[in-house]
């Protein structure tokens, strides 16, 4: 994000010149994202508050839990204790190295095939099925087949 903003406004240096010092810009820059992401969040929430899944809280959580795994393998490993700043990790391989290469085309087969049985047993094909999903109808379709 970071990069995106230095392309469209300007180096921070140059902000900072003669009004404040780049550390209170970098700072200000922070909270404004962060503020941003709680105002996006909520409204999404807001938005999504009547047809809001229980499905989509699990695929979420799973993607993220995937993520955070996955980097925690990776020579590079995460900052399990943030702020401090030591990486933890398996540091099993590098990341964008062949092993990683494989685990994610590995990973993408599984995907499919899940889809694949997910299609099978809900029957998504059922136009019925999407008229009650889109409905709004307080109905868990990914438990209570």
């Amino acid at each position: 994000m970071g990069e995106l903003i230095k392309r469209r406004i300007g180096h921070l240096n140059d902000l900072s010149n003669d009004f404040f010092s780049t550390k209170q810009v970098k700072l200000a820059a922070q909270w404004f994202l962060w503020i941003l992401d709680l105002f996006l969040i909520a409204l999404a929430f807001l938005i999504w508050k009547e047809r809001f899944r229980q499905e989509i809280i699990i695929l979420l959580s799973i993607g993220y839990a995937g993520h955070i795994l996955g980097d925690f393998v990776t020579k590079d490993g995460i900052p399990l204790f943030w702020p401090i700043k030591k990486r933890q990790g398996l540091k099993l391989f590098r990341t964008g190295s062949w092993v990683e290469s494989i685990i994610g085309f590995l990973l993408l087969i599984a995907n499919v095939y899940l889809i694949y049985l997910f299609w099978q047993k809900f029957d998504l094909s059922n136009l019925q099925y999407w008229k009650n999903y889109l409905s709004g109808h307080k109905h868990d379709f990914l438990f209570n087949y």
